[in-house]
């Protein structure tokens, strides 16, 4: 597995989204908890609500669940064992490709009634081969700005009241 530049995934990283709107408020990734792979119901979510699946990155999760929490709309954080590399890190390394997101979703299908996953906008070309391989679930992309996350959930909910 490559190793990357602290540069890449800091905290230098995190201000220059917030700098250039791409998330909607500042985080210190210093105050941060770790999170582990494992499911996480966030906003009141019951195994019913929504599921959006990500990595285990110790910086996309919590500007995920920021975004997440801004929404206020009840969901199920799935997050995937990605060695904490961002998404699309793990999708360049194979660790976050439709065979190991399969087998993750088979894995803990039976602990969620919800058949409705989002996607990282970033891995949006796996949309398809994801809906013929998980038969059964909606599979929609994220918004490709993460402050927009919280209006892409919305729509979402909207469409599968």
């Amino acid at each position: 597995m490559r190793e990357y530049p602290t540069f890449i995934e800091g905290q230098h990283y995190v201000d220059s989204l917030y700098k250039a709107g791409e998330i909607s408020s500042a985080i210190d990734l210093r105050a941060c908890t770790p999170y582990r792979p494992g499911i996480y119901p966030l906003n009141g979510a019951e195994s019913s609500s929504i599921c959006v699946l990500s990595c285990d990155s110790e910086i996309t999760t919590p500007l995920l669940i920021n975004e997440i929490a801004k929404s206020k709309i009840p969901v199920q954080l799935l997050l995937m064992d990605t060695h904490r590399h961002s998404v699309l890190h793990a999708y360049s390394e194979g660790l976050f490709i439709t065979d190991t997101i399969t087998h993750f979703i088979r894995n803990i299908e039976s602990e969620i009634d919800s058949r409705t996953l989002v996607i990282p906008h970033g891995i949006f070309m796996l949309q398809y081969s994801l809906q013929r391989a998980l038969s059964g679930w909606n599979i929609y992309v994220a918004s490709d700005k993460m402050a927009d996350f919280p209006q892409c959930l919305g729509e979402i909910e909207m469409e599968n009241s």
